[in-house]
């Protein structure tokens, strides 16, 4: 092979790897936090949010004001965040999505007020003595990496 055929190949392939660089730097995003918020209903039995995925990227400001027909417990595993509702009382939490991944939310509905339990625990199961279900899964928060 002729040298001078190598040396013309460098450049291009000096090109190709910039390119890839650049693409990657792209993929990578790089983009700064920003600050989300999220609205959601939950009547039902189900929320209002397309695809049940709620999307942000890591280091993200996120806000999720929660509206429910009955009383329950919004609770973002994961981040171990639990918050009551109730249709007089609506809740709203903020966090910065600081861990990546897939995190599930789950409502736990309470069937009578004097079913709710303290504001730092959650209901186990899938049912109270009255049979209505309790532990509803309402879909996941994903945090991409930024």
């Amino acid at each position: 092979m002729n040298i001078n055929f190598k040396m013309a190949q460098i450049p291009w392939a000096l090109a190709i790897v910039a390119v890839a660089m650049v693409a990657f730097a792209a993929a990578c995003g790089g983009s700064e936090p920003e600050d989300l918020i999220f609205n959601v209903t939950i009547e039902h039995d189900a929320w209002d949010v397309a695809d049940d995925i709620i999307k942000v990227k890591q280091g993200d400001h996120v806000t999720v004001n929660v509206q429910s027909d009955v009383q329950g417990g919004f609770h973002l595993h994961g981040y171990d965040l639990y918050n009551e509702v109730a249709p007089d009382a609506p809740m709203s939490f903020d966090f910065v999505a600081d861990a990546t991944g897939n995190f599930e939310i789950q409502f736990h509905k309470f069937t009578l007020a004097s079913d709710a339990p303290a504001a730092d625990e959650h209901v186990e199961g899938d049912e109270h003595e009255d049979g209505a279900e309790t532990e509803l899964s309402l879909g996941s928060l994903q945090v991409f990496p930024r």
